[in-house]
């Protein structure tokens, strides 16, 4: 299979992707038996990392002879360094992570990707120079719509919301499908409670690439509250057909279910998934919320018990503690009698 061929699966796998989302894409790197087995495995620890499964990505990409895929193309050495650089962030080996990028940087230069989280991982062990170091990279590239909407993402944690807002709408004059602009002004009007603004922006964000996890989970919830009850089902529904593994949106779907007096036992089947994938706060408090529902007391106590033990319980917990302890209150009473 000559360079031009494996290039172009390159951009249809990439395609499927952004159509389709990473379980596919996934599924379609392993049935191309026609393309180099390393190039295959590659694509595959690069998917994972994209939708932040850090430590397949990095199993994957151990698999891959990595001399071999540089006589391919350069582009294929940037994939490996990227899904290496991202998992060693995410295990907080800063040092590893920038020795990953530099290698990068040396290959191509201009790459705003491997330069901004060169910057995030100094805003996280050296976070005075952060700032400059953007600033005197924007006076070289003013016009780059990446470099500014990296730097407005870097005010929005720093909580600078207005000129966040400053320059991402500037990164927008240069490129108005710009996906980190977006979901900036996207993220900033969802804290505003601006909910249509919001959702003009996320939805944006959305359609150019469906696979962004946080986008999708905020997306779901300002519909929900925007457009009501069955368009923040469907919305769910949307975004689980790309991120079927999400616990958040899962955990969402339950107890819009429920909301909307539905089946609580189609409600308790996404609290499972929910607390499958994640058992955290919202995904347990969903489990308890349709086992109540479904009148199984005991399995709503058991799961709102750990839901409480974490301190970002959301308040609705209480609320549903109260209601349960005056049903269990009840039946005890019964049992007596």
């Amino acid at each position: 299979m000559d360079k031009k061929r494996i290039l172009d699966w390159r951009d249809e796998i990439e395609k499927i992707y952004l159509n389709s989302g990473s379980e596919i894409a996934i599924n379609q790197s392993i049935k191309s038996v026609n393309v180099p087995l390393d190039i295959r495995k590659l694509s595959i620890a690069l998917l994972f990392s994209r939708v932040e499964k850090f430590e397949d990505s990095y199993k994957a990409l151990k698999e891959v002879d990595r001399e071999k895929i540089k006589e391919w193309d350069r582009q294929f050495e940037l994939d490996a360094l990227a899904v290496e650089v991202n998992y060693k962030i995410s295990i907080k080996e800063y040092q590893e992570a920038l020795f990953g990028i530099e290698k990068a940087l040396v290959i191509q230069p201009e790459n705003i990707n491997f330069f901004t989280k060169k910057l995030f991982i100094f805003h996280k062990i050296q976070p005075n120079k952060v700032k400059n170091l953007f600033l005197d990279e924007i006076k070289n590239r003013p016009s780059n719509d990446l470099l500014l909407a990296a730097y407005g993402n870097y005010l929005l944690l720093e909580g600078d919301y207005k000129k966040a807002e400053e320059i991402a709408r500037k990164a927008l004059t240069i490129n108005e499908n710009n996906i980190e602009a977006n979901e900036i002004l996207g993220l900033l009007f969802f804290e505003g409670k601006e909910y249509d603004q919001a959702t003009f922006y996320l939805r944006k964000v959305i359609a150019l690439n469906p696979n962004m996890i946080l986008t999708q989970e905020i997306l779901c919830e300002v519909v929900v509250f925007s457009e009501g009850l069955d368009a923040g089902e469907r919305q769910c529904h949307y975004a689980l057909g790309f991120l079927p593994e999400n616990s958040k949106i899962h955990s969402l779907l339950a107890c819009v279910i429920l909301e909307k007096g539905d089946d609580a036992h189609h409600a308790l089947m996404h609290a499972k998934k929910g607390v499958l994938y994640n058992p955290d706060a919202y995904s347990l408090f969903a489990q308890a919320y349709s086992y109540t529902e479904l009148n199984q007391l005991f399995l709503a106590d058991e799961a709102l018990k750990k839901c409480l033990k974490f301190s970002d319980a959301p308040k609705s917990a209480y609320r549903l503690r109260s209601i349960l302890d005056e049903k269990l209150g009840i039946n005890e009473f019964k049992n007596k009698g």
